[in-house]
C-alpha cells in the first residue's frame, strides 16, 4: 500500500513547538532533525530503496526526535523519560493512533518498524533478538546512520559544541579538563574502551577531548557506506584543522583517529 507521508502537517507541528518554546536549544533540535532527513534520503537512495521503503525513512526520521522537541517545549506528558524510551514513544505517537495524522497507509508492521527504529537509535548498539526481521535491522541501521552523520556535521565545529552543549571554558577546552579539574586529557575509560573498538557513553565523558574522541568512535557502529563515506570527511576536517587542545592532547586523538581507520579498513 502507498504510503503518503504528511510532510506539511510535520513541519507544522514543528513550528507550533518552536513558537511556543523559542530558544536556540528548539532551534538547534528542529534544525538536527531536518538534517536527518536529508542524511536518511540519501541513504535510502543509495542503498536502492523502493518507494514504499524511502517512505518510511521520511516519516522515522522526522519522527525520531519528536518526544525530545516536546520535552523542550514543556509538552512531554514525562519530561523525565529519555526521548527515545519505548513508554514515551507509544504515549505521544502510537497508543491512540497519533502517528496516523502525520501518515497515510501505514501498516501496523510498518508502525512496528517505525517504532523499533525510533527505539533503537540513541542506544550504543541495537538491542534486537538474533532472529529479528531483517526489515527491523535495515530501518534501525539506516535511521543511526543518518542520525550519526547529522551528528558529525557538528563534529566541524568542537569548540562551538564544548562550549555551548557541555558547558565547558576556553580554558578547560584549550587543557581538555573535567569541569571538577581531576581529569586532564583522556580519560582512561574513555581510551581504552575507544581503543578497544567500543562506542563510549555519553555518561563516560569526563573531558573535552573524551567527546572528541566519543565523535571517533561512532565510525565503528556505521553500517552504510554513504554515510560511512560522509562521517569520515567530517571527522578528517576535525583530525586535519580544529582540534582545539594542546599538541600533546591533539596527537593523542589524532592517533585514535588513525587507530580506528586500520580496524576500520580490515572490518569493512
Amino acid at each position: 500500500m502507498h504510503i503518503n507521508v504528511k510532510e506539511a502537517v510535520i513541519l507544522e507541528f514543528y513550528a507550533q513547538q518552536s513558537a511556543q518554546h523559542p530558544s536556540q536549544k528548539m532551534t538547534l533540535r528542529v534544525g538536527h532533525i531536518k538534517d536527518v532527513v536529508r542524511h536518511g534520503m540519501d541513504i535510502a537512495d543509495a542503498i536502492g530503496l523502493d518507494k514504499h521503503g524511502k517512505a518510511l525513512v521520511k516519516l522515522m526520521t522526522y519522527l525520531h526526535d519528536y518526544y525530545q522537541v516536546l520535552q523542550i517545549a514543556g509538552n512531554a506528558p514525562d519530561p523525565h523519560l529519555h526521548h527515545s524510551n519505548l513508554e514515551a514513544i507509544e504515549k505521544v505517537l502510537f497508543d491512540n493512533g497519533q502517528i496516523d495524522e502525520y501518515a497515510e497507509g501505514l501498516s501496523d508492521f510498518d508502525k512496528e518498524v517505525i517504532k523499533t527504529a525510533i527505539v533503537q537509535h540513541a542506544k550504543i548498539t541495537v538491542e534486537l533478538p538474533a532472529d529479528a526481521d531483517p526489515h527491523f535491522v535495515l530501518f534501525c541501521n539506516i535511521l543511526r546512520d543518518a542520525d550519526k552523520s547529522a551528528i558529525y556535521e557538528l563534529i566541524k565545529e568542537p569548540i562551538y559544541v564544548l562550549k555551548n552543549d557541555w558547558g565547558f571554558s576556553d580554558e578547560q577546552i584549550k587543557s581538555s579538563t573535567s569541569k571538577d579539574g581531576a581529569t586532564v586529557g583522556v580519560s582512561p575509560k574513555v581510551l581504552s574502551d575507544f581503543m578497544s573498538g567500543q562506542c563510549i557513553l555519553n555518561t563516560d565523558i569526563q573531558t573535552p577531548a573524551d567527546w572528541s574522541i566519543s565523535q571517533l568512535g561512532y565510525l565503528y557502529d556505521v553500517k552504510t557506506d554513504v554515510a560511512f563515506k560522509s562521517m569520515l570527511q567530517n571527522a578528517a576536517i576535525l583530525i586535519s584543522y580544529k582540534l582545539p587542545f594542546s599538541d600533546v592532547i591533539n596527537d593523542i586523538v589524532r592517533g585514535c583517529y588513525y587507530h580506528a581507520l586500520n580496524v576500520l579498513v580490515i572490518k569493512r
